[in-house]
């Protein structure tokens, strides 16, 4: 890996915490694989001691079935749906895959992130067919990784926004980010109606952008309109964090203490 180095994706807002930055890969493909070298300004790959704390492991599909298939089967098998569609048979007729983990303390750059999307370029380009990011439960196919943007950090790639297809508190629907954990923050969370949820969803997004930033969650407020601002308070409900399999996570709510049904109305109108 003589080539050009690569700049780390930054963080300009850092403030550390004491959560852990988990960031969970797993590349499936038919064996054997293409050898070929891991070239950082092909894959964009920075300059971080990062890379040498990756754990990579090999998993063959005949050795550990139930495992194995396990990641289209159970919590799994919806999302796999979803995401593939009529690509479903790359992922259930792979025999091999790679698991792509990191854990280590809140960083002050976004070189394990940078790093992993590497590796799973790195592998797709090698012959993998499918990529699962574990924490945002996402599936995608090596043709859809390699339309991805990686010139730096982009919260629709690396964050999905998920809307409970039936409501769950008081009549409302909870919306909820998946993936902050790679980026050391809490899951962002709260409840709202079917057709608030586009405004308060383009909100959620512009949040976890500042928590990949670095900010802190007690540091981010949004305004949707004059007087009217979400911010990010404790989430006390520990049996609705593990009932969705959350690493963290805080609930957003207006700063005036309104309730967020009907907020929808001060966006623009559709």
């Amino acid at each position: 890996m003589a080539d050009a180095a690569v700049p780390a994706w930054p963080r300009p807002y850092f403030h550390a915490t004491e959560q852990q930055t988990k960031i969970f890969f797993v590349c499936f493909a038919k064996a054997p694989l293409t050898e070929l070298p891991l070239s950082r300004a092909r894959y964009g790959l920075p300059e971080s001691e990062a890379l040498n704390q990756i754990e990579v492991r090999e998993h063959q599909r005949a050795s550990s079935k139930a495992w194995f298939e396990g990641w289209w089967n159970g919590s799994f098998a919806a999302v796999a749906q979803r995401d593939l569609g009529e690509d479903l048979a790359l992922l259930t007729t792979s025999d091999t895959c790679f698991t792509l983990g990191l854990e280590l303390a809140d960083q002050s750059d976004l070189s394990p992130q940078q790093s992993v999307w590497a590796l799973a370029r790195w592998f797709c380009e090698r012959g993998a067919h499918v990529v699962l990011d574990v924490h945002a439960f996402h599936f995608r196919t090596r043709q859809e990784v390699e339309r991805l943007d990686f010139a730096g950090s982009d919260v629709l790639r690396d964050i999905k926004l998920v809307l409970e297809s039936e409501p769950t508190r008081d009549g409302l629907h909870l919306i909820h980010t998946r993936g902050l954990c790679k980026f050391a923050r809490p899951e962002l969370l709260c409840f709202v109606r079917p057709d608030d949820a586009a405004l308060v969803g383009q909100a959620m997004n512009q949040l976890a952008r500042s928590l990949m930033d670095g900010k802190r969650p007690g540091e981010i407020r949004l305004e949707l309109a004059e007087g009217v601002e979400l911010t990010a308070t404790a989430t006390d409900d520990a049996r609705l964090i593990e009932s969705l399999g959350l690493e963290a996570a805080v609930t957003l709510a207006r700063t005036d203490g309104a309730s967020l049904a009907g907020i929808g109305a001060l966006g623009p109108a559709r």
